[in-house]
């Protein structure tokens, strides 16, 4: 039998008491069930959105939050509608985005989201700023 693993009686059922009910970590054919997964979170909501005017551009930034595996930054020239994704595949670890190709005198509403495979969390309060030229 070289090479081949061998479970012994003792090794297979170390988990259960004398009642016959599972106490370890593993659970075996005898159990009463299985471990529940821990369900995943839609991310929270992206605190502290702020945004800075520059020159053609704007720079964008936020406190992480909890949950998202990326964020997504949106524009908007009203700030209530016509939305348009600047860019969706931040880093989870960043906290700012540079949005470049503006015009100038132009008021721009941003927003930012949370992403994760739950879905897209609540959008942050919109920030603004008028690019410079």
């Amino acid at each position: 039998m070289s090479g081949t693993a061998v479970m012994s009686h003792r090794t297979r059922w170390r988990n259960q008491d004398r009642r016959g009910t599972n106490t370890g970590p593993f659970k075996t054919r005898r159990g009463r069930g299985f471990a529940k997964l821990a369900t995943l979170k839609v991310p929270m909501q992206v605190l502290n959105t702020a945004a800075l005017a520059a020159s053609l551009s704007a720079i964008i930034t936020w406190a992480r939050g909890p949950f998202a595996t990326s964020y997504t930054v949106e524009k908007s020239a009203n700030g209530s509608s016509g939305w348009t994704v600047v860019s969706s595949t931040i880093s989870p670890l960043a906290s700012s985005y540079t949005v470049t190709g503006l015009t100038a005198s132009v008021a721009q509403f941003f927003r930012v989201t949370g992403v994760n495979a739950a879905g897209t969390g609540t959008p942050s309060a919109n920030s603004t700023c008028t690019p410079t030229a």
